[in-house]
């Protein structure tokens, strides 16, 4: 039968990555952020299901954890222009060994491998569903793994007019952009700022907790 349930999750087996169908609704509050039909079932427990067969993809969610990732479907295309644009200059020098921040069309990118995105312009909110919070990693980039990508590698696929997808990162990919957001913008909460979710005083050392938001 395609769909099918496992366990809480209604997958479908018809297209090359496993897909979401439905969540069963006792389980929907186990969920941060919910997914929804159309959701890609990418992997269990750092194990991609790419290339991977319905008995082989339920082997390995046998003998884990049942950790699966299951990632919005953000295939979209970047504007190719700015893409090409940032091809033609030399990789961005990076300060005291950090990596450097850029905007890609409408998402500002970490240049860490793979890329993390930092902030979003409003037209991101048009182009993916939802608008990606900052803290999303880039998953892959015209179809290929970004893991070990270079910003030229990223840039030359995008340029061609291939798309992205994006991965959730939880609190980690948080705490990165913005990390990486305070670095790039010297000055900016130089008394306090929010690091995630935690709202962080400089004053002392080490830094003391403000605020959490009760989401966190």
């Amino acid at each position: 039968e395609d769909p099918e349930w496992i366990g809480p999750l209604r997958i479908s087996w018809s297209s090359p990555c496993p897909t979401l169908r439905e969540v069963h609704a006792d389980f929907l509050e186990c969920f941060s952020h919910p997914p929804k039909d159309g959701y890609f079932v990418r992997g269990c427990c750092g194990v991609p299901f790419a290339g991977c067969s319905r008995s082989q993809i339920l082997q390995i969610i046998c003998g884990s954890n049942g950790a699966l990732e299951i990632c919005p479907p953000q295939w979209r295309k970047l504007e190719h222009a700015a893409a090409a644009l940032l091809t033609t200059c030399p990789n961005l020098p990076e300060d005291d060994g950090l990596p450097a921040v850029e905007w890609v069309g409408p998402l500002r990118l970490l240049w860490t491998q793979p890329p993390t995105v930092v902030d979003t312009l409003p037209q991101a909110g048009k182009m993916f569903d939802p608008k990606p919070p900052a803290g999303v990693a880039v998953h892959t980039v015209g179809g290929k793994p970004a893991d070990a990508m270079t910003r030229q590698e990223v840039l030359e696929i995008l340029k061609s007019g291939r798309g992205i997808h994006l991965r959730w990162t939880g609190l980690r990919g948080q705490f990165r952009a913005a990390a990486a957001l305070l670095l790039a913008e010297p000055g900016f909460g130089a008394q306090a700022a929010w690091l995630g979710p935690v709202k962080l005083g400089w004053q002392t050392r080490p830094p003391w907790v403000m605020h959490v938001k009760p989401e966190a």
